[in-house]
């Protein structure tokens, strides 16, 4: 399944690093912002990223969460079905 942490990270504007082995990985990245998530193949390319990353901007920033993850829409679809 898809990982809250990503979900959470995305929500509050940062950025996710991830495997393509990560539960739902793959097709979030497929409809977020270019960038939003990056998908690596190998440990050292998820190295690789991570050495990229700066660190010390510590306030919130836009949500990265695509649409069809926001609360309203979570809530229609989830309504929808009972």
């Amino acid at each position: 399944g898809m990982s809250n942490a990503v979900l959470e990270s995305l929500s509050c504007g940062t950025p996710v690093i991830a495997t393509a082995e990560s539960g739902g990985i793959l097709e979030l990245s497929e409809c977020t912002k270019r960038g939003a998530v990056v998908v690596t193949s190998s440990e050292s390319e998820f190295c690789k990223e991570m050495e990229k990353v700066k660190s010390g901007n510590k306030h919130l920033k836009d949500s990265l969460l695509p649409e069809r993850y926001s609360f309203d829409r979570v809530l229609e679809t989830f309504n929808s079905q009972l």
